[in-house]
């Protein structure tokens, strides 16, 4: 039995070291490789696999190889030890000679009790490890739930523009929205670079996102620079060319500010120029021309402003950002107060030609 049992050891480490070896030399385990055998690292590897065997994970308890250590090595070692018991005492198996066979097996008893012990303590560990995992999987899926609620909320507020408008313009195209985000889940990244579906959504608006406003809204700032007078003398005098420069210029920057946003006017361009016909001649009528500017300029405000609150973004909390807001807001107050001028010049105009 002995032999037996030292065969089976040998054949075991001898599988083991086979397949070690396999795996470090790609070559079988033959006499002439044993030079190359490595004993430390070999050693090495089998404490480590060994240690893997007692680490419990959230799989099934049946899958657990601690587990079947724990219940099946108890047994085993007190089979063994009641062999060697039996055999050295030379005891003869008995109705008669139970007591003494009780006696003499006191610590097999013992240690085979262990195996429900082991098994129940192993099981509790195993429950313990499911319900952490249990809860990090429920706390992962609020997160990714979260991500997906906040992304969805916002890209339908982008697909869903509500910008407050007059109802009694002249102009037919301001009954409908102009504006149209072609992109909002490039949108809503580019916004909220931080969330994410592992990290969650964060609310916190990019910088790089801010600066990139803030830049366009300086350049468009910068690109109408007229003042008051400069812009009454261009309507007075009808300098039709330069009333175009200044509605190309005015579409040009309200572009570049739309693709900031991944955003498109429904129309070729925000401001056209409006005309009317005087004796079959085709002239601009540059008071509905002023009026046209002026809403242009209001209605990509009007855009900037709803998404800003949409994604909560406070302008106070950006001073760049705030002075050029104002800045372009300033700019529309200009077009509707050199309009009012112009008006009030023409009606004057008309007065005086009334008394002649």
């Amino acid at each position: 039995m002995e032999i037996l049992f030292q065969l089976a050891i040998f054949y075991i480490l001898l599988a083991l070291a086979s397949d070690w070896f396999f795996k470090e030399t790609s070559s079988p385990l033959t006499f002439r490789q044993l030079r190359k055998f490595n004993f430390q690292s070999f050693f090495i590897a089998q404490a480590k696999m060994f240690f893997s065997f007692l680490k419990l994970s959230e799989d099934s308890l049946s899958r657990q190889p601690v587990f079947w250590l724990g219940t099946i090595l108890p047994l085993l070692a007190a089979s063994v030890i009641e062999f060697k018991i039996l055999q050295v005492n030379e005891i003869e198996l008995s109705i008669q000679n139970i007591n003494v066979i009780f006696e003499f097996s006191k610590i097999p008893l013992y240690i085979s009790a262990l195996t429900p012990t082991l098994g129940v303590f192993i099981s509790n560990i195993h429950r313990t490890i499911q319900t952490k995992k249990q809860i990090e999987t429920a706390e992962k899926k609020n997160i990714s739930d979260g991500y997906y609620a906040h992304l969805k909320y916002i890209t339908d507020c982008f697909n869903n523009l509500a910008l407050a408008e007059k109802s009694n313009s002249k102009i037919k195209v301001l009954q409908e929205n102009p504006f149209i985000i072609l992109r909002p889940n490039s949108l809503y990244k580019a916004i909220f670079i931080e969330s994410s579906i592992n990290g969650g959504f964060k609310d916190k608006v990019s910088d790089k996102f801010i600066k990139n406003v803030t830049m366009k809204l300086r350049r468009f700032n910068k690109k109408i620079v007229l003042n008051e007078l400069e812009y009454s003398n261009i309507l007075n005098e009808r300098k039709i060319k330069d009333i175009h420069k200044i509605i190309t210029e005015c579409n040009t920057g309200i572009n570049e500010i739309l693709n900031c946003f991944y955003a498109t006017c429904k129309k070729s361009s925000l401001i056209e120029a409006e005309y009317v016909n005087e004796n079959n001649v085709k002239r601009m009528n540059i008071d509905l021309t002023m009026l046209e500017i002026g809403w242009g300029k209001r209605r990509i405000y009007d855009f900037i402003i709803y998404l800003f609150d949409v994604i909560d973004l406070k302008v106070s909390s950006h001073p760049e950002l705030k002075k050029e807001i104002n800045e372009f807001f300033e700019l529309i107050k200009l077009s509707s107060s050199v309009r009012k001028s112009y008006l009030a010049a023409q009606a004057a105009q008309a007065a005086q030609g009334k008394k002649k």
